[in-house]
């Protein structure tokens, strides 16, 4: 599969769980670091049976390759500098989740404003094949929202491709709706339509 060197907007909106590959690569390595636990709930992964505590960390310069690994395994595309600088720019609303010390997943969102106000964009949002189901993906887009509430948010939203019927269930679980259509929006890959998936916040 072909890789772009870099991305626009357009093609940086491929979403949550593209499954081009289904398991971890060994240079995946644990980050072992101090990071803040948002939650010490057991989950099981894989039909193993074994329980770890899921949890969630910042994105900063010193463990910025990680999320570069992920994004290499997770999405057919290559992110260009922009992308992760909005990423690190964006704060608490880009994150890595971890399980048992092994990051497994993100959040990367870009902060925006309009019309005065501040609003969300989810670039990307994804979960290495074997730890899906059991909640990581979940833990990411309710960090975010909760964020959002704390912050005064307008709106958050983001594209997902019209046939991405799992993407689309997932985000209105979350309060989400399609609010708009757009024609032609990717370039390389099919069907090209995209829709504008979106939450909106009561201001303050």
């Amino acid at each position: 599969m072909a890789i772009v060197n870099s991305l626009s907007d357009r093609e940086a909106s491929l979403q949550l769980f593209v499954s081009f590959f289904v398991l971890t690569t060994p240079d995946l390595s644990p980050l072992r670091s101090r990071r803040t636990r948002f939650s010490e709930q057991p989950a099981s992964a894989m039909g193993t049976g074994r329980e770890a505590s899921v949890s969630l960390d910042g994105v900063r310069d010193k463990n910025m390759m990680q999320l570069k690994k992920l994004n290499t395994v997770l999405f057919p595309v290559r992110y260009n500098d922009k992308y992760y600088a909005d990423a690190i720019s964006s704060g608490e609303f880009t994150k890595l989740a971890y399980y048992s010390d092994i990051c497994v997943g993100a959040i990367a969102c870009r902060l925006e404003t309009k019309g005065g106000t501040m609003r969300v964009y989810i670039m990307t949002l994804g979960v290495l094949a074997p730890y899906r189901g059991i909640g990581i993906g979940s833990k990411l887009l309710n960090h975010v929202l909760d964020m959002c509430t704390k912050q005064n948010v307008s709106e958050i939203y983001l594209h997902v491709q019209t046939n991405n019927e799992d993407a689309i269930k997932f985000y209105k679980k979350f309060g989400f709706d399609i609010t708009d259509t757009i024609p032609d929006y990717y370039i390389n890959i099919e069907p090209r339509d995209c829709y504008v998936v979106t939450k909106s916040f009561a201001q303050i």
